[in-house]
């Protein structure tokens, strides 16, 4: 929610802009340093981390059930307690202070997107899935 990543911007040093989804989220996403999003406790992953992983961009979400089926912490995103802005600004602070760190977490983070979330793979399992109640 906005309201703990407000929390955890006073949190943090690193300078954090918190926008409304831009129209352009592939652009914005691929300039972020950092890409929050779906802090909440949620049975899905947010669209704004398929974006972000798409355009390779590191990934700081709630550690979720969904987001586990994908991610795995610290290779390919930062997982962080749900609702909890400490958390959230420890994972920032993190990054902030290992560049290494995010360009692994993007790079391992997009080649999970690539192979198994992407649209044409989710469209194949869509398909599949299709298939069988045929």
């Amino acid at each position: 929610s906005v309201e703990v990543v407000e929390r955890a911007a006073s949190l943090t040093r690193l300078p954090v802009e918190i926008s409304e989804p831009p129209d352009e989220p592939g652009l914005a996403y691929a300039r972020a340093g950092v890409v929050v999003a779906g802090v909440h406790e949620s049975r899905a992953i947010a669209p704004a981390v398929f974006g972000a992983l798409a355009t390779g961009a590191p990934v700081v979400t709630a550690n979720t059930a969904a987001a586990r089926e994908l991610l795995v912490d610290g290779e390919s995103a930062l997982l962080v307690a749900p609702g909890d802005a400490e958390s959230l600004a420890g994972a920032l602070d993190r990054l902030a202070e290992d560049a290494e760190l995010g360009r692994r977490l993007a790079g391992a983070g997009h080649e999970v997107y690539r192979r198994r979330a992407s649209r044409d793979v989710r469209g194949a399992q869509w398909r599949a899935l299709l298939e069988t109640l045929r």
